[in-house]
């Protein structure tokens, strides 16, 4: 089982987990969120109450973090952040005292994603790691939108032009991969796929829809997706510049 609460001996967010296999308590910070691991049928699960040491220990830890993060690669509410695509808002209005949710998502009169969120008290900094690491996810959920309302036609388009077919096309907030493609004919892209430009994107779709033939990654897929892109190098190495770029707001 596992419960979220905040805790305001060490003012940071808090995951109690329960997993088999577990004999002992035992912790560890993740994006400034302090996670504790404890064996099945622990009975303080309802009363997370930290030993001294431990609140001492874990300040610490957040401390250090806090002080080596990248404050060039921090989002920011209310600043627009551009892609290659679009700009993209994060609207952040810390008077609804919620969790934070995405509210909603459009595009307004300048063409840019407008991210509206409502934030808790307990989340007033919006520089700290839980912070960004939800705005990340928001960012992804936006990026999502703008593949699935503004481009479906593009791939559709590039079936024609590859002589391909597709089954079912889906969109995700996936962080992982670019893509994927199943055996019953059906693609999935990620979002942060947006942060391309057309040619790269048409790149990744490409690999995706060769996968519609050949399953693997062997010879015949290989000579397959050589045909259409020899110079496949090249392509990644501007994905590598693009994610240099524009990692830090969609990695997980």
């Amino acid at each position: 089982m596992q419960y979220n609460y905040y805790n305001d001996q060490i003012h940071a967010r808090v995951q109690l987990r329960s997993r088999k296999g577990t004999s002992r308590i035992s912790y560890y910070i993740v994006d400034g969120e302090l996670r504790i691991l404890v064996p099945p049928g622990y009975k303080e699960m309802f009363c997370p109450n930290l030993p001294g040491d431990i609140v001492e220990h874990v300040k610490t830890l957040l401390k250090k973090e806090t002080e080596e993060r990248d404050d060039e690669h921090l989002i920011r509410p209310n600043i627009r952040i551009e892609t290659a695509r679009c700009g993209i808002l994060l609207h952040y209005d810390n008077s609804i005292h919620k969790n934070y949710v995405l509210r909603s998502l459009r595009r307004d009169t300048e063409g840019q994603i407008v991210i509206s969120l409502a934030i808790s008290e307990k989340f007033e900094d919006p520089l700290s790691p839980p912070s960004q690491k939800l705005f990340r996810e928001c960012i992804r959920e936006g990026l999502k939108y703008l593949l699935k309302n503004e481009c479906n036609m593009f791939f559709k388009g590039l079936c024609e032009k590859y002589d391909f077919d597709f089954n079912n096309l889906k969109f995700s907030s996936a962080a992982a991969r670019w893509g994927s493609c199943s055996s019953g004919g059906i693609i999935n892209l990620s979002g942060i796929l947006a942060i391309l430009p057309d040619s790269l994107i048409e790149y990744i779709f490409v690999h995706e829809i060769c996968h519609l033939k050949c399953m693997n990654h062997g010879k015949d897929f290989k000579s397959l997706y050589l045909s259409y892109y020899p110079d496949y190098e090249k392509y990644d190495r501007q994905i590598e510049e693009y994610l240099k770029r524009y990692g830090y707001l969609i990695r997980k």
